[in-house]
Order: structure tokens, then C-alpha cells, then sequence
């Protein structure tokens, strides 16, 4: 599977969300050694969601509003 710079792109949300498959995680991951630009694109994304990640952890949810969220989605998944 050959892969260019645009093809990462698209790629890149899906291996960083965890739903890239083993072959596309591969591929991605031979480009991103092989490519700077893409390294570089590769770089920026993952330490931007690093920093989201810990500035939404610094937020404190209330606990009603987590059970109010859980709530509605368990009855959307009841609805499909």
C-alpha cells in the first residue's frame, strides 16, 4: 500500500483516534519516518491533542451533568 501526502492526511485523525488498521498504522507510520513534512504535520497534531488532553482534564465536569449526558445517550442508543 502506497501512501502520498495527501493520503496521510486523511489517515492521520483515524490512527490518532485509534481506528486506523494494523496495515494503515504501518504504512502511515513508514511515511511519517520517510517524509519531514509530514513528520512535521504528524508532530504538531499529536502534541496539540496531548495539550487539549491535559487542559480538559484541569476542567471539573459535574457529576449531574455526566450522569445527565449518560442518560441521553443511553436513550438515543435505545431509539436506533
Amino acid at each position: 500500500m502506497s501512501m502520498d501526502c495527501k493520503t496521510l492526511l486523511s489517515l492521520i485523525y483515524l490512527y490518532m483516534d485509534g481506528e486506523a488498521s494494523a496495515e494503515q498504522e504501518a504504512t502511515l507510520m513508514k511515511h511519517v519516518h520517510g517524509c519531514n513534512d509530514c513528520r512535521c504535520i504528524y508532530e504538531f497534531e499529536s502534541a496539540f491533542r496531548d495539550y487539549l488532553s491535559k487542559k480538559l482534564n484541569e476542567v471539573a465536569i459535574p457529576q449531574q451533568e455526566i450522569d445527565s449526558l449518560k442518560e441521553k445517550i443511553s436513550a438515543q442508543i435505545k431509539l436506533n
